[in-house]
């Protein structure tokens, strides 16, 4: 146990609490984490940094009368969505279509294209590998990015081979939003 082997007192009482708790609070954790992480990433000003700040978007942004790259987020892990949904849509000038699995996945890209793919490789139905696969045999979406992100990887061959980026959980903000950047931004002979 992760607690007992820090040493912290009362650290023996987790065996005795339910998995609900416990998954509450492995998500209490990981927003703990990311909070580290954001406060690491904004010990200087956002804009050394390279964040965009909600306020920083030109006005023609923040009214949405341009249309934003669109990123669907395919995430089983509700509490992991909801996070890095607030801190694309907050930091950067990208939308998020947020989805727990391969189907509503392909229920969403019926009515909007998406610019990016960000998907988890534990998800239900099918992994990460296999849902990317069937979003690229589609004809509009096969130069569609891809950037997976686990705390499990897939082969590297097999990620080599199908141009997926890869970022380990947890992971740094800074590091997550300089790859969805990397990866949106206009490509050479494009």
């Amino acid at each position: 146990m992760y607690l007992e082997r820090r040493g912290l007192p009362g650290s023996r009482l987790l065996s005795d609490i339910s998995p609900a708790i416990l998954t509450f609070l492995k998500r209490l954790v990981l927003a703990a984490r990311v909070t580290m992480h954001t406060s690491k990433l904004f010990r200087s000003s956002p804009k050394q940094q390279g964040l965009i700040m909600a306020s920083d978007k030109p006005e023609a942004l923040r009214n949405q009368e341009i249309p934003l790259p669109t990123i669907l987020l395919v995430e089983d892990d509700v509490g992991v969505s909801e996070v890095l949904t607030q801190f694309i849509e907050r930091e950067t000038p990208y939308t998020v279509l947020a989805a727990p699995d391969a189907a509503h996945a392909f229920q969403m890209i019926d009515s909007t294209q998406p610019s990016l793919f960000l998907l988890d490789y534990q998800l239900p139905e099918m992994n990460g590998l296999e849902l990317s696969d069937r979003l690229h045999a589609i004809k509009e979406l096969e130069a569609v990015p891809t950037l997976m992100i686990s705390a499990t990887s897939p082969s590297r061959q097999a990620m080599q081979q199908r141009h997926i980026s890869f970022l380990r959980k947890p992971f740094d903000l800074s590091d997550f939003f300089e790859a969805i950047d990397k990866l949106l931004s206009p490509r050479a002979g494009d």
